[in-house]
Order: C-alpha cells, then structure tokens, then sequence
C-alpha cells in the first residue's frame, strides 16, 4: 500500500514492471498521491509481458517479506535500463535486500502461491492489459481505467468518487 493507508479513497494499479506505460505512469501516480491526500494506493502484480515480467512481479511479491516492497518497487518503475533479471538482483541490493533470500523466496511456494492469487485477481477482476486502474471508494462501483491516464483525468475520476 502506498499514498495514506486509511485514506477515503483507493486507486488499485495492474501493472507490470517491464511495461512501458506503466513506467509513464510511475510520475504521474506519485503527483496524484500528492494531491490527493485521502487516496490510498493498492499494487497489484499483473504479468503480461512474458518470463522475465513473470519473474520481476515474483521479486516484488518477495520483497514484501524483507519489508522493502515500496523501495524495490520504486527502483524498477523508474529504472531508465530495460530491465534484466541481474538489474533486478542489482535493485534488490540497492533497496538494501538480501539477494540470496530475495532468490529463494522466487523460488518458494508461497510466493508462486501469492502471485497466482495476483492472477486470479485480475482475471476476476477482467484486467488484460497494463496498466489498468480502479479507482473508488467503500459500497460504489469503481471506476476502470485502462492504459495511459493524465493526472487531470485521475483527479476528475477521484474527486467524482468522493463526490467533489
């Protein structure tokens, strides 16, 4: 969870951290963090870019278990290199994990178990692409956005749920 973590209203992000237009939208997400101070940010793995985003979306899933999910995050979405898994290592490192558990924690049972709960989610929740958002709030029908959204739009959506 990233922005207030009680706020009123909740953007939840389908990416994927090879996806281009989800790195377009890393900046835009964090100005309307800023200017939205109620909105609370839900991340969810959703990997549509082959082997390599399967295996990044496992290393942010393990990140939670070293507490650095947000750092390492940060570190791939804004990575100006394409990412390759010895740069993922590298922004493990970087976000002060361990590599070797970060690797066996890939590995591991619960991890491949908590990313096809991510799958079964964006399945269920019929997101295809990246990046796709929902954005709403307790007892309402969220909004869906798919692909690149400017911040003015996310602030329309957001202040339409709240009822601004």
């Amino acid at each position: 969870t990233d922005g207030n973590p009680t706020g009123k209203i909740t953007l939840v992000e389908f990416y994927d951290a090879r996806c281009s237009t989800c790195h377009k939208m890393e900046p835009i997400l964090k100005q309307v963090m800023q200017a939205e101070p109620e909105l609370r940010v839900v991340y969810h793995q959703k990997a549509v870019l082959g082997e390599l985003s399967v295996y990044a979306a496992k290393a942010m899933i393990a990140a939670k278990g070293q507490d650095r999910f947000l750092a390492f995050r940060e570190l791939l979405m804004t990575s100006p290199k394409p990412l390759t898994k010895k740069l993922i290592k590298q922004y493990a490192i970087q976000a002060q994990m361990n590599p070797n558990l970060l690797e066996q924690a890939i590995q591991s049972i619960d991890v491949q178990k908590a990313y096809d709960k991510e799958q079964t989610l964006a399945t269920a929740w019929d997101v295809v692409g990246t990046p796709t958002y929902f954005i709403g709030i307790p007892n309402r029908q969220p909004v869906k956005l798919v692909g690149y959204q400017s911040k003015e739009k996310l602030i329309q959506v957001i202040n339409q749920q709240l009822g601004k």
